[in-house]
């Protein structure tokens, strides 16, 4: 092989290692981000709340979610929380929260946890030094069920 055909064979290897970089780095970019403070949202830990106008917000905690819904409780129509075990979304006022030892989110030191089976819930509190807590978003679910659809 000649001298010329190395040099392009290592700029083409050069090239294609440069766009797979900006490629991998463009899409941690794009990943979702917290409406509230930025952080990266882990979707086992995230919480979405719809607003009466129809738009989406997306939160990277309970915590965080629940620092915003204080001051925007009458714009919120829903509250979707994340069961932990199954990824699946669900309405807030189903959903067992556990507060336990366990950081959620390092960023907020959240740890608030969300499942949507009380066996779950139960078990996660014993094992990790945590117990049953309230919903966060109790007054926004409250306003809603005496507006059914």
């Amino acid at each position: 092989m000649s001298k010329k055909k190395i040099i392009i064979a290592a700029i083409i290897l050069i090239v294609s290692i440069v766009l797979a970089l900006a490629t991998a780095i463009y899409r941690s970019q794009k990943a979702f981000r917290c409406d509230y403070d930025g952080t990266r949202i882990i979707p086992i830990y995230e919480v979405d709340i719809m607003l009466k106008e129809g738009k989406f917000m997306r939160f990277c905690s309970i915590y965080c979610a629940r620092a915003w819904f204080q001051g925007n409780a009458s714009r919120v129509d829903a509250v979707l929380v994340t069961d932990e075990i199954t990824g699946e979304k669900l309405d807030a006022d189903i959903a067992f929260f556990v507060e336990s030892d366990v950081v959620t989110v390092k960023a907020t030191q959240n740890r608030i946890h969300v499942f949507k089976d009380k066996t779950h819930a139960l078990s996660h509190a014993r094992q990790y030094n945590g117990k049953l807590v309230d919903n966060p978003f109790k007054l926004a679910n409250a306003r809603i069920q005496r507006y059914p659809q």
